[in-house]
């Protein structure tokens, strides 16, 4: 089975870089790595041709385009630059256990009805119990979300664990089910376009995660807090209901409750950090449903679900110098 690595990135080098170096370790090597770098800057492309080595550097597409508009376009183009069985995607601010593409691999082998498959957060292990029942109590139903309790309780586990979606920051899927299905790139940041996805085939297709595959995530430093995390999640959870929740009447009961949860969520942030801002966040993020400009720039609800520009990798970003250098040849596309 050949296997294509997806890594989007943006303006973090620092955390690409130690994603890197984990790839770099594994046990079995990605047949085919391509980096989707939205940076300005030449700093990631530079540490990123660093941290791989020869071994890895050969395997790599690195495409440099910051007019790429966001994670889901990087992760389409990236999709339509893989030509292996099975494409994994991979956060930027993860760092993966030594073995961790191996029982990805594995798992795909020997759960051949599954279209998607996940690995767990090693850092859920250690998260509060309080955490956990969050997500227990507020989503319900078709929201019930068990990845948070496999990734607490891995070591228990064996074999794969059904789920209704996966997070990308540690996912793979059959290139058949990415042939038919791609991500909604009017989500421009990292909320829910991976639940989405999956929410798209829901009932038709099957998604599991497999409790040995794993990875550190690491929440890069670089991601938005306080008001404006708050005010995404909220807009993240109305762009999610315009398209499937208003279609399917019957989710509207859990949708208002999850959305209940998540006021709670802000109140205990508002109370603990003595500051406003985070429910100010939220209800801004709520008016994203009469004012679709609140969404923005983290959903661009006027744009194309999936853009048709093609994006040439040979390009590169103007004024960078690791792409002005002469760049390691490329192996050739394979034949599957």
């Amino acid at each position: 089975m050949l296997i294509s690595v997806v890594v989007p990135t943006r303006e973090r080098p620092q955390d690409l870089q130690k994603l890197l170096a984990s790839l770099l370790q594994q046990t079995r090597l990605p047949d085919q790595l391509i980096v989707v770098d939205q940076s300005q800057g030449g700093e990631s492309h530079a540490l990123a041709k660093d941290s791989m080595g020869a071994q890895l550097w050969e395997r790599c597409t690195y495409v440099h385009n910051s007019s790429i508009p966001g994670v889901s376009a990087a992760r389409n183009v990236g999709i339509r630059a893989a030509d292996a069985e099975v494409v994994i995607f991979l956060d930027d601010d993860v760092v993966l256990t030594p073995d961790c593409l191996e029982a990805m691999e594995s798992a795909f082998v020997a759960n051949p009805d599954y279209a998607g498959i996940g690995g767990v957060e090693l850092q859920m292990e250690h998260s509060a119990l309080s955490y956990i029942l969050y997500y227990d109590i507020f989503f319900v139903g078709p929201f019930r979300d068990r990845k948070y309790r496999i990734s607490r309780n891995w070591r228990r586990l064996q074999g794969i664990q059904p789920v209704t979606g996966l997070k990308t920051c540690l996912a793979g899927f059959r290139r058949e089910f990415l042939a038919q299905h791609r991500f909604d790139e009017r989500w421009r940041s990292a909320l829910l376009e991976d639940i989405d996805l999956c929410w798209e085939v829901r009932g038709q297709q099957r998604f599991g995660i497999w409790p040995r595959a794993s990875a550190w995530h690491n929440f890069s430093e670089a991601r938005s807090a306080g008001g404006a995390r708050y005010q995404a999640a909220a807009a993240a959870w109305i762009f999610f209901m315009r398209k499937h929740v208003l279609t399917h009447w019957s989710l509207l009961p859990a949708f208002v409750w999850l959305s209940v949860g998540l006021l709670v969520n802000a109140a205990r942030r508002s109370m603990t950090s003595r500051s406003i801002a985070p429910i100010a966040g939220l209800i801004r993020g709520w008016r994203s449903l009469f004012d679709a400009s609140l969404a923005l720039p983290d959903i661009d609800m006027s744009a194309d679900p999936v853009s048709s520009q093609a994006i040439n990798p040979g390009l590169g970003e103007p004024g960078c110098a690791a792409c002005l250098r002469a760049a390691a040849p490329r192996p050739a596309p394979r034949q599957l």
